[in-house]
């Protein structure tokens, strides 16, 4: 059983529903405010797979461009690309959309990240911190409603589509070229005396239009699928007038099961039914929930070493003693202590974690970007790292070969800066001497951090 939940921060639309053979059975139908979705989810006694998507405030959809990169340094530059648009403390994901030629720099890998405000993801996360569900995960409003028009074949590759979820005061207008999200927009965009909600409504739909237009003036929107209460029943019909486009009313019924007029009015969680978590690219994960599951993992492996060390105690006591009864006397009082040193292990998780873990740099990252930066004319001879106060300081010795004696002190110059430009490696500090047909270096580098 599927419970899916569209959160806009007052008002959650949810749905209860079951995956049968060829549709989806919706059972249950709600519109709570907080209060009541805390109310409904306390009584809730079954654990079922809770799928969760925010409103539009405090997203942001953003296609980047990048030049073909190895698989360590593309990631380390989506996430540079990404933090230059954040105005807010965000979590992200990222999907590939395959290539774009781009007029300057040629073949570029097209990628869109989704964001949510780490706030905004805390909050819905504080929401269901209490409820024992079998899953849980959270994604953005555009990007459920892109999954539910997939689904339902109201949005194919390299088409651009207008969406609009009629909400009254909450409306939303979003519009897609294929996979990517363009525009995300809340409407009515602003209160105008002397026009009502549905009229400010059509309006506002008309003025993104235009203004994706007016910025795409390549793409051509196909069509405006509709989802919500189209009441008064005029609505489309003035609607069709304003924007000269095919308008669909977005048509569910062959996917689920229930009044196809009120499942309109829940598309972002639709969209979150329909999508198979095993290939869903883009849930994002809140900050405390990660630093939940860090201690945990931590917490069990500490409990599972002492578990072992006690076990090899035992495992010594039951092969050279003869007193059985003395034996499961003390294998008791031994379970006893384990079960008070996992209560202790679970109160200490973060001393225990900031100990073990805080203090040593990430060994393996330094290690593997520094062997992806240097040429394969260098020979390394050593690399030796020690602390130096509340820093680590590393020393590279190695030889170049080869080459006249200009282009050798080129090449180690050449190393020198791809050294200073390294995420984890920083102020190197170059020493060369000829030695025959040989240069011999030395780099004094800093690990940061």
């Amino acid at each position: 059983m599927i419970l899916a939940v569209d959160w806009d921060g007052e008002i959650a639309r949810l749905i209860l529903a079951e995956p049968q053979r060829d549709t989806i059975k919706v059972s249950k139908l709600l519109k709570l405010n907080r209060k009541e979705l805390t109310d409904y989810l306390s009584k809730e006694t079954r654990k079922l797979d809770v799928r969760i998507c925010g409103g539009i405030e405090g997203s942001v959809h953003k296609t980047i461009l990048l030049p073909p990169l190895k698989k360590k340094l593309f990631y380390e530059a989506v996430e540079k690309e990404t933090k230059k648009f954040l105005e807010e403390a965000s979590e992200y994901t990222y999907e590939e959309l395959g290539q774009a030629e781009d007029t300057t720099a040629g073949i570029q890998t097209k990628m869109m990240v989704a964001c949510l405000g780490r706030k905004h993801l805390e909050e819905l996360a504080s929401i269901f911190s209490n409820y024992k569900a079998r899953s849980i995960f959270f994604t953005t409003y555009p990007i459920a409603v892109r999954v539910l028009l997939e689904q339902t074949e109201e949005l194919k590759e390299n088409e651009t589509v207008a969406f609009v979820d009629v909400s009254g005061e909450r409306s939303r207008i979003l519009i897609f070229k294929g996979k990517e999200i363009r525009i995300t927009r809340g409407l009515p965009l602003g209160s105008e005396e002397g026009k009502g909600v549905t009229e400010r409504l059509i309006k506002d739909i008309h003025q993104t239009i235009l203004f994706y237009t007016e910025n795409y003036p390549r793409d051509k929107i196909t069509k405006v699928v509709l989802g919500g209460s189209f009441k008064p029943s005029d609505f489309i019909e003035a609607l069709k007038k304003q924007v000269d486009l095919d308008i669909i009313p977005l048509w569910t019924e062959e996917v689920f099961q229930g009044s196809n007029e009120e499942l309109l009015t829940y598309p972002g969680c639709l969209g979150l039914a329909l999508l198979n978590p095993k290939k869903f690219h883009f849930s994002l994960v809140p900050l405390s929930i990660k630093e939940r599951e860090k201690n945990k993992k931590m917490v069990t492996w500490l409990a599972s070493v002492f578990i072992l060390v006690v076990l090899f105690i035992l495992g010594a006591n039951l092969k050279y003693s003869l007193d059985w009864l003395s034996l499961l006397d003390k294998e008791r009082a031994v379970q006893g202590e384990i079960k008070k040193r996992e209560t202790e292990l679970k109160g200490l998780a973060k001393e225990l974690i900031s100990d073990s873990v805080e203090k040593q740099p990430a060994w393996t990252e330094f290690l593997l970007e520094l062997a992806s930066v240097i040429p394969e004319d260098i020979t390394l001879n050593s690399l030796t790292v020690k602390r130096a106060g509340k820093k680590w300081k590393g020393e590279l010795t190695g030889i170049i070969q080869g080459y006249d004696n200009v282009e050798r002190f080129y090449r180690a110059e050449e190393l020198r800066i791809l050294l200073n430009q390294c995420s984890t490696w920083t102020n190197p500090i170059l020493e060369r001497k000829l030695e025959g047909d040989n240069l011999k270096f030395k780099i004094d580098l800093m690990l940061k951090g």
